[in-house]
């Protein structure tokens, strides 16, 4: 069906050069584990809400305020006379009404308790509609993903009877979160009571509504409220939730958030950070230290976009929600508007707020460079002002926020080249409006921004020490970013991949917020071996041990060699 048209030369390479691979799964009902980025896990897709029963099934169900429901799928719906016997004197002695599904001879001495339907036809309803229910209260199956899903869709607790595939695994789901019971099938002919019992464990001692309905909300999405977050979402959020200013000089833990930690990983050293949870924190929090405080988030909000990265896997509690800052570009004030607009091709440069001013021959052979330029330059620039500037070069030592900020100079259609020390904020706006670039990183993570733009060809990369020594380079760079379309063609397909979003970065951060807030932190998203010990979690206890082995195998090998070898020489001397 698909070789002709295929540019792949065979289906092995189709199925493993896939761009999006779809998972009708949840998290909620399995261990989290890292996935890669075009591994997308978009929810259970059959449970759904109930629909009304047929009038003769809802009349069944309601008469009975609490009825079992048993299924073991479509394929094993009938087995031997004597298992299908042993099951039937089993349920017609459960103290509640029992629905069974089952097709097969039917056994004798049924119990009034007990209600058999052959099937259950598709366009009257389904197993997920009568798992709907008001009245159902138990679901015993063999532990198929759709059922298995459904139940716990519907908050149902089961009882598990595995047979094959993929059985054993929601079996063991069912255990370790304390959705139910699970049984094995040759128990229930070994001991006529194992099913029984297992029903009235489930009917008794219903697993509390937080653990069984964790899927009912599978179709929201939430998120917790210790946030390890960027440095600006940590200021925005802090404003939403405290009320007050947040300090934009040194990262900080309220006091009123308790346990809903802000913590920005930025230049944050250990010793800093227990020393800000100890006096803001730990009176009103549920974590012993702020270690385990910050090992113990729910979900990681990251203001980024893998369009600008390198793709790689990441655990279930790791939301990349999109880059903040870029936005669509507001109108400027009137003169710079006027500038840019009586420009077709205007230069864009700056090297961030805190690196505005810099020694003066430095700043000197940078206006001498940009004075060259066959566009005009808009430079914000705000030291001591070079001489000899030439007409193109326009300086602007700030840019007010209330007036306007650099995403929106740089949306401005006359923008087509920024010079940029490589700072994430202007990396993404850039990339966001489709304006090519000039980097020359300093520190942080400048030079990894400045490798992505070399590595995706999005402009051009250099260095500092380079302007100083060669008068021409950076004028070169500028030159070669406004003549080569390969540049504005790359960032102008990462631009529209960027763009190509249902929701706002900030309404999907909100969103995961929510999720977490309503659901005790989301911690089922985080996986399990954040708890291991570090040489477990590096396996170095697996590598120690092959590291014996080897190292064992090589000595025996030795051992034989010499032995090999002293035998030969007693041969030789005896000859």
């Amino acid at each position: 069906n698909a070789k002709a048209n295929s540019k792949f030369r065979d289906a092995a390479s189709a199925r493993r050069t896939h761009g999006i691979a779809l998972i009708p799964h949840d998290f909620a009902l399995e261990q989290s584990r890292p996935l890669g980025a075009n591994i997308k896990v978009i929810g259970a897709i059959s449970p759904e809400p109930a629909r009304k029963l047929p009038e003769y099934w809802d009349k069944s169900m309601s008469e009975n305020k609490v009825v079992v429901v048993v299924s073991f799928g479509t394929i094993l719906s009938d087995y031997p006379i004597n298992l299908a016997q042993s099951i039937a004197d089993e349920l017609s002695q459960v103290s509640a009404a029992v629905l069974w599904k089952y097709s097969g001879t039917l056994p004798k001495n049924l119990g009034k308790n007990l209600k058999i339907i052959p099937w259950i036809p598709r366009n009257e309803c389904s197993f997920n509609d009568i798992l709907g229910h008001s009245s159902t209260k138990v679901f015993v199956t063999h532990g198929g993903l759709n059922g298995f899903q459904e139940s716990v869709y519907h908050g149902i607790p089961m009882v598990v009877v595995p047979m094959t595939g993929d059985q054993p695994r929601q079996a063991d789901l069912v255990r370790y979160k304390e959705l139910g019971v699970a049984i094995e099938w040759k128990s229930i002919n070994a001991n006529g009571k194992v099913l029984r019992n297992a029903i009235n464990e489930v009917l008794e001692n219903r697993p509390p509504a937080r653990k069984v309905q964790i899927g009912l909300n599978m179709h929201y999405i939430m998120m917790y409220a210790s946030l390890f977050i960027s440095y600006y979402v940590c200021a925005a959020v802090f404003f939403v939730l405290v009320g007050e200013r947040y300090d934009y000089s040194f990262p900080v833990i309220h006091g009123q958030l308790c346990d809903y930690i802000l913590y920005v990983e930025l230049y944050v050293t250990n010793p800093e950070l227990e020393h800000l949870w100890e006096k803001n924190a730990k009176a009103n929090s549920k974590f012993r230290d702020a270690a385990t405080a910050r090992r113990t988030h729910g979900i990681a909000l990251i203001p980024h976009d893998f369009a600008l990265e390198q793709s790689r896997p990441l655990g279930a509690n790791i939301k990349v929600i999109g880059a903040i800052s870029p936005e669509p570009a507001r109108k400027l004030p009137e003169y710079l508007d006027k500038y840019m607009s009586e420009n077709k091709v205007v230069v864009v440069v700056s090297f961030g707020t805190i690196f505005s001013d810099y020694p003066i021959n430095l700043a000197q052979s940078i206006a001498d460079e940009l004075s060259q330029v066959p566009a005009a330059v808009l430079w914000k620039y705000s030291g001591t002002l070079p001489k000899n500037l030439g007409k193109n070069l326009k300086i602007i030592p700030w840019i007010p926020r209330n007036e306007c900020s650099f995403n929106d100079i740089l949306g401005h259609s006359s923008t087509k080249v920024f010079v940029t020390h490589g700072g994430l904020n202007g990396f993404q706006e850039s990339v966001y409006h489709g304006i090519p670039m000039v980097v020359i990183p300093m520190a942080g993570d400048q030079p990894r921004q400045a490798d992505l733009v070399r590595y995706k060809e999005l402009g051009v990369a250099i260095e500092w020490k380079s302007i100083n020594a060669n008068g021409k380079v950076l004028r070169n760079a500028i030159n070669e970013v406004l003549g080569n379309k390969v540049y504005k063609e790359n960032i102008k397909r990462l631009s529209t991949i960027m763009r190509d979003r249902k929701q706002t970065p900030s309404q999907e951060g909100a969103d995961w917020i929510e999720y977490a807030l309503r659901h005790d932190g989301a911690l089922h998203l985080t996986s399990e071996a954040i708890d291991l010990p570090e040489y477990k979690l590096h396996m170095f206890d697996v590598f120690i041990f092959l590291l014996v082995v080897v190292c064992l195998v090589i000595y025996l090998l030795l051992r034989l060699c010499c032995c090999i070898f002293r035998a030969c020489r007693r041969k030789m001397e005896v000859n």
